[in-house]
């Protein structure tokens, strides 16, 4: 009997509720990825990542032993070229341990959390692609309680 493992690609916009609905479809047995997780364990593991993004954004934001992720954020996201940097230098290995997470799973079915699957391109890669919406209004009041949790 061959067993084949449904894979599963959730995107949607930040406070869409993307990672709710992906630990939902997970359940019951089946593997988790998400692609924020994945990719922050690359930037702080990966010695070649690491040095390239304390080469590009500078030592106040990547330390020899860590990653300030909040000043790198604070860089980025104010600025569509840096973004372009942090991409560049990030996505090509993130994509490559997507695809491995993903064609490894031995579980029935694999779910892979990623905002960034269409702009990735990489829509082939799922036996089912879902898209979480939400409104505007609910988006901003779930990243505004997000943050004051955690702070």
């Amino acid at each position: 009997m061959h067993n084949t493992t449904l894979k599963i690609g959730v995107s949607g916009y930040i406070g869409s509720g993307k990672s709710v609905g992906s630990a939902a479809l997970a359940l019951p047995a089946g593997d988790l990825i998400v692609a924020d997780s994945v990719a922050k364990e690359l930037m702080k593991n990966d010695r070649f990542i690491h040095r390239r993004l304390r080469e590009t954004f500078g030592n106040e934001v990547v330390g020899t032993d860590t990653i300030f992720f909040d000043r790198l954020g604070g860089k980025v996201f104010s600025s569509r070229e840096e973004l372009d940097k942090l991409n560049a230098i990030v996505h090509p290995p993130l994509l490559k341990r997507l695809r491995d997470l993903l064609n490894t799973s031995a579980k029935r079915k694999c779910v892979l959390d990623a905002a960034l699957i269409p702009f990735w391109g990489i829509e082939d890669w799922f036996d089912l692609r879902i898209w979480v919406r939400a409104s505007v209004e609910t988006r901003v009041r779930r990243l505004m309680a997000r943050d004051s949790q955690s702070r």
